[in-house]
């Protein structure tokens, strides 16, 4: 789960660089910001597919998941979800936080703490 957050991690810059845009144009009331989320949503759901297909189509057979099609099916709209969840979670981190280097701090800081607590630091005794 923490590496589909470090992978949305690469929109960034293209956020930070339409944040003054967004911020202009929604404080002369050009649009509304739930037009711009819905809008952000909408443009990063083709790549988060073309990524979450492969990256579903190289794991659920390499790692031997069964299951079948119904099976993929269900694995690739898990990993879907996780990178839209990843990508949406970026995004508001870099709604808050203003600098690029900043706000990678900030989002490996959290993603530490996503790691230390998912289970893979903690022995079965």
């Amino acid at each position: 789960m923490s590496t589909t957050f470090y992978t949305c991690a690469e929109a960034i810059p293209v956020f930070l660089q339409e944040r003054y845009i967004f911020m202009r144009e929604t404080a002369y009331n050009a649009y509304r910001r739930s037009s711009y989320v819905l809008a952000h949503s909408i443009i990063s759901i083709p790549s988060l597919i073309v990524l979450s297909i492969s990256f579903a189509a190289i794991t659920f057979w390499t790692v031997g998941l069964a299951g079948g099609f119904h099976g993929f099916l269900f694995f690739f709209l898990t990993i879907l979800t996780s990178f839209w969840t990843g990508s949406s979670f970026i995004t508001f981190l870099f709604g808050i936080v203003s600098h690029v280097m900043l706000g990678l701090t900030v989002v490996a800081a959290i993603l530490a703490y996503f790691l230390l607590f998912s289970g893979f630091f903690i022995s079965c005794d």
